[in-house]
C-alpha cells in the first residue's frame, strides 16, 4: 500500500517482506535472492534472504539498500528509520560491541562544507575514547564531527574509525555526494531507491 508503481513491479534484486503488523520491509541490490524465498512463503527470523550485490539502481556499489515502511498515525503508510532497530538487533547478537556509524551519506555542492558526523556510534558495555577521519584529500581529523570542503563534484567516501576504552576499533564510511556549485539539492525526505 502507498508504494509508487515502480516499487510494485517485481525485479530480480529486491525481496519484500510483510510481517503481521503491516510493516514492509525492502532488500534492494541483491546479487542473487535465496532459493528458498518464494512468493507467499513465510520467512522466519534468521531466513537468509539473499547475497550482498550491486544489482539495479546500486550507483555501481556494492551495498544492501534496507528501508522499513509502517502504518503512520495518519493511517497512510511512511518510511521508518531503521537505523534504532538494526543497532538493538546487533547489540542484542553480539554483547558488548563496538559500532562505528559515519551516516547518514551527504550530498552537498563543490566548495560547500559539508559536516561528517560519527555521533551515532555506539559502544555497548564501554566508552567511545576516540574518533579519527581518514580524509580522501590526504586530510585527518580526530573529532566526532569535522567539515570538509570538496573542490571537484565526484563521489567521496570518508573513512571513520572509532576506539573504545578496551582497546576495540571499528570501522565505517560516510559516501558524499558532491554536485556542480548550482545544482538544486533537494531537501526534505530523501528519494527511494528504487
Amino acid at each position: 500500500p502507498d508504494f509508487d508503481d515502480s516499487a510494485r513491479v517485481p525485479r530480480y534484486d529486491r525481496v519484500v517482506v510483510q510481517d503481521e503488523q503491516g510493516w514492509y520491509y525492502l532488500y534492494s541490490h541483491l546479487d542473487m535472492i535465496d532459493p528458498t524465498i518464494e512468493l507467499g512463503r513465510p520467512v522466519e527470523a534468521g531466513d537468509p534472504v539473499g547475497a550482498l550485490g550491486k544489482e539495479g539502481a546500486s550507483g555501481g556499489w556494492a551495498h544492501l539498500h534496507f528501508g522499513m515502511t509502517s502504518p503512520q498515525p495518519s493511517g497512510r503508510y511512511g518510511q521508518v528509520e531503521g537505523y534504532p532497530f538494526l543497532a538493538e538487533a546487533y547489540l542484542h547478537e553480539h554483547p558488548g560491541a563496538l559500532l562505528a556509524c559515519a551516516r547518514p551519506h551527504r550530498v552537498g555542492r563543490v566548495g560547500e562544507e559539508i559536516e561528517l558526523d560519527g555521533s551515532r556510534s555506539i559502544c555497548d558495555g564501554g566508552k567511545i575514547t576516540s574518533y579519527h577521519w581518514t580524509l580522501q584529500n590526504g586530510g585527518a581529523a580526530g573529532d566526532v564531527r569535522t567539515t570538509v570542503k570538496y573542490e571537484q563534484e565526484g563521489m567521496y567516501s570518508e573513512m571513520l574509525t572509532v576506539t573504545d576504552d578496551r582497546g576495540q576499533t571499528d570501522v565505517d564510511f560516510c559516501v558524499v555526494q558532491i554536485l556542480p556549485p548550482k545544482t538544486a539539492i533537494p531537501r526534505g525526505p530523501r528519494p527511494r531507491c528504487t
